[in-house]
C-alpha cells in the first residue's frame, strides 16, 4: 500500500499539493515533502510562529479589539474575509509563508483571559479575607 501511494506520489508530484493537519507537520515529514519537491499547505500551532524567522510578532503588541484593522492594514495585512486578515510573507527558503489574523478568535481569547484574571482576584479576595477571620478568631 505504501509502495502503491508512492509510486502515485511520483507519478503527479508536479500537480500534486498536499493539505497537511497540524499534527503531521514534523521535522521528518517536511524533510521528506522537501527532498521529494512536493508543494504543501498546512496551519501551524500558535507556539510554533514565533520560531519563524520573517515574522515580527511586536506588530501584534498594540493591538485592540477597537484599532485592529487599522493596525493591521499599517502593516500591509488584507482582509479576506469578516473574521480573517492576512499578510502574504512572500517566499523563505523555497516555501511560501501566508501569516493569518483572526479578530474573532483574539476577542475571544482577550474576553477568557480578562474572566479568568478576575476570577483568580476574586479568589485571592476571598481567600484573603478568610484568612483575615482567622487571625481575628486567633487573638
Amino acid at each position: 500500500m505504501q509502495t502503491e501511494l508512492l509510486n502515485v506520489i511520483e507519478q503527479h508530484k508536479e500537480k500534486l499539493l498536499e493539505l497537511l493537519p497540524r499534527g503531521i507537520v514534523s521535522d521528518d515529514n517536511l524533510s521528506y515533502i522537501g527532498d521529494n519537491n512536493l508543494k504543501f499547505i498546512s496551519a501551524l500551532d500558535k507556539d510554533q510562529i514565533p520560531n519563524i524567522a520573517s515574522i515580527d510578532l511586536s506588530i501584534f503588541a498594540e493591538i485592540t479589539a477597537d484599532n485592529f484593522k487599522h493596525q493591521l492594514s499599517q502593516h500591509g495585512f488584507k482582509r479576506y474575509d469578516d473574521a480573517l486578515f492576512f499578510k502574504d510573507l512572500g517566499p523563505i527558503n523555497d516555501r511560501c509563508d501566508v501569516l493569518g489574523f483572526n479578530h474573532v478568535l483574539f476577542q475571544e481569547e482577550r474576553k477568557v483571559r480578562w474572566e479568568n484574571i478576575v476570577a483568580f482576584v476574586n479568589f485571592v479576595h476571598e481567600k484573603n479575607n478568610e484568612l483575615k477571620n482567622t487571625f481575628k478568631n486567633l487573638n
